[in-house]
């Protein structure tokens, strides 16, 4: 496991359907609502095992239907994930397409959640980030230019429509860069590639989605 909230199974769902599934599974590095609600759901469910199980009947009949409902679960899980929609995407998450660049921290840092993760484009390099939407959403970026003050060019196109070009010259915190108008509500792909001078990167964290 990369030691940054993320397991292997959270990470093979993602890239598999093109969807966060983070959300959906509990983590003490990073915690979340899952961590909250995983607990309690768990100790409903030995409850009701417990009940079940103390009569040879019920215990018989658990037994017969139990692939049943494992396979209803399993259903209802890849569900969530494919129709959650997402309103962070953290660009460290596995279901993103990277073209090129390197993490940040590097792979094989110690406690990695403990520093700011994301990715670190280097000119030429690109990012591909499958983003769910309701509708009526806008979408902004946050990233920084590293070393601050450089000037570079940032292409941004949303599926397979037109590009648009954003100047970017920033601070040395992180800004929030709003990105073109998304398309609609549905499963969308916004592509974005880095353009600067040779010495610049640009750190990219995180994707926001907020509901106007």
């Amino acid at each position: 496991n990369p030691g940054d909230g993320r397991w292997w199974l959270t990470n093979a769902l993602a890239r598999r359907f093109a969807a966060d599934a983070r959300a959906l599974f509990p983590s003490f590095l990073t915690p979340g609502t899952a961590t909250l609600v995983a607990p309690l759901v768990l100790i409903g469910f030995g409850g009701v095992l417990w009940w079940i199980c103390r009569r040879p009947r019920r215990a018989w009949w658990l037994a017969r239907v139990g692939p049943a409902v494992w396979l209803v679960a399993a259903l209802g899980l890849i569900l969530a994930v494919d129709l959650r929609a997402d309103t962070v995407v953290e660009i460290e998450s596995a279901q993103i397409r990277r073209h090129g660049g390197a993490p940040t921290p590097p792979t094989g840092t110690p406690t990695r959640f403990a520093h700011a993760n994301g990715w670190r484009l280097g000119g030429g390099d690109g990012l591909t980030v499958p983003v769910n939407l309701r509708g009526g959403e806008s979408v902004d970026l946050e990233a920084k230019v590293v070393p601050p003050g450089w000037l570079g060019r940032l292409a941004v196109r949303w599926n397979d429509g037109a590009t648009t070009e954003i100047k970017i010259k920033r601070g040395p915190g992180l800004e929030t860069i709003a990105m073109p108008e998304p398309p609609g509500p549905g499963r969308h792909r916004l592509s974005i590639r880095w353009s600067g001078r040779k010495d610049a990167a640009l750190f990219v964290d995180r994707v926001i989605v907020t509901r106007e």
